[in-house]
């Protein structure tokens, strides 16, 4: 995320598991600068197996994983559901209307493309025209790295797409700013 002031947004939504919240409160603070106020979803499962979940490319974190610190921030709402359930599109739709305004949001949690696919199915009809998506880790299952991983974002990406062509436009040079992506294809502005 470059921080660009061109992305004027009212709220982010940003959905970053990390080892203890630490990424969910470094980018709440880099989406701060372009917003006037944050809000982040840091959705985390009650499964105590996180090295079996790292290894299936489930990145969302067992509850007790997340610091005390990250728990107690009033910009970080955690959520004991996964991304792609009919809760976690409630409790979206919910924070989209208390912020009304342009949006901003990450998706990168589990990477199967099922679940990436059912993600940005969720967002379809919360995120408004010129809000801004972020489809992380796209780079994996061999664009370029982690040839073995299965179809991961980047095939929801194109799978997205193929069924909704007209929602989103490829932000390419924001995505091509640093020369490389972990998110190729994957930053998204809503038409």
């Amino acid at each position: 995320m470059d921080g660009r002031a061109d992305l004027q947004v009212s709220y982010g939504y940003v959905e970053l598991p990390g080892d203890t919240g630490f990424a969910a409160a470094v980018c709440g603070h880099r989406i701060w600068h372009m917003a006037r106020r944050i809000r982040t979803f840091l959705f985390v499962s009650d499964a105590a197996d996180w090295p079996t979940l790292r290894r299936r490319f489930q990145w969302t974190l067992p509850a007790s994983r997340i610091s005390e610190k990250t728990k107690s921030d009033p910009n970080i709402r955690l959520l004991t559901m996964s991304s792609a359930s009919s809760e976690a599109r409630e409790s979206i739709k919910t924070l989209r209307q208390d912020y009304p305004g342009p949006s901003f949001a990450i998706l990168d949690s589990d990477h199967s493309k099922e679940h990436v696919l059912a993600e940005m199915i969720i967002m379809r009809d919360i995120l408004a025209a010129g809000d801004y998506l972020v489809v992380e880790d796209s780079n994996i299952n061999g664009h370029p790295v982690q040839k073995s991983s299965g179809p991961g974002p980047y095939e929801a990406i194109e799978e997205y797409f193929r069924r909704f062509p007209n929602d989103y436009q490829h932000d390419f040079e924001r995505e091509q700013k640093f020369g490389f992506s972990f998110a190729p294809q994957g930053f998204l502005r809503r038409l």
